[in-house]
């Protein structure tokens, strides 16, 4: 099985997940500084591109150093067939990039860990910002 049908399967499971929920699809807006035209982006009515993915969102309790002070970050399972999250993107869960508006709600991502065994992605970890 090659590394592209992995994610495609992966993909496929991140819809899936949602569906077991009884929530549906979650589906997410990831929003980047438009820097020229890439046919992976469709661009929106300002300086940004808009592109939409599959996400499933989890909490994840971390320890900070030796302090031993426990916080819960929110992080993001990312669809590895579509747009590649980079750090410093912005994202909005639960809305589709038709729907977003001047009130959307954003989230910075603050780190985004690529697991690509092979060099193929088949799957993109989040880490949004507080």
């Amino acid at each position: 099985m090659s590394g592209a049908q992995i994610a495609a399967q992966v993909a496929a499971a991140l819809a899936q997940a949602g569906q077991a929920t009884g929530a549906g699809k979650l589906s997410a807006t990831l929003r980047k500084i438009a820097s020229g035209p890439d046919a992976g982006w469709r661009p929106g009515t300002d300086q940004y591109a808009y592109a939409e993915t599959t996400v499933v969102q989890v909490q994840r309790r971390v320890r900070d150093g030796l302090a031993m002070t426990e916080r819960t970050v929110r992080m993001l399972l990312i669809d590895p067939t579509g747009p590649v999250p980079a750090k410093g993107d912005w994202v909005a869960v639960g809305v589709l990039p038709a729907a977003v508006t001047k009130d959307t709600t954003w989230a910075r991502i603050a780190e985004v860990e690529t697991v690509a065994p092979g060099r193929v992605p088949v799957l993109f970890k989040a880490m949004l910002e507080e």
